[in-house]
């Protein structure tokens, strides 16, 4: 019957309507545990930033070397 229905499908809502706080509670969780996540891959991929321009400037610093000793091995 419509009556028999309608009463399963408002059983059914204020089920879920129940499962709402526990289930936003969970939500936070995952919320609080990603924005955790992501400041750690923040801070690895700052770190690697840093070793990638530590780097460099050692090619650098070499590929000057390099172009002295040429310079000099020219002048001699």
């Amino acid at each position: 019957s419509i009556d028999g229905e309608f009463q399963q499908t408002k059983t059914n809502d204020l089920i879920r309507i129940n499962d709402i706080p526990s289930i936003i509670k969970t939500l936070i969780i995952y919320q609080s545990s990603i924005k955790n996540d992501v400041n750690i891959a923040s801070k690895d991929v700052e770190g690697i930033s840093e070793k990638q321009k530590s780097i460099q400037q050692e090619i650098y610093e070499k590929y000057l070397k390099k172009i002295k000793l040429k310079n000099e091995m020219d002048e001699a």
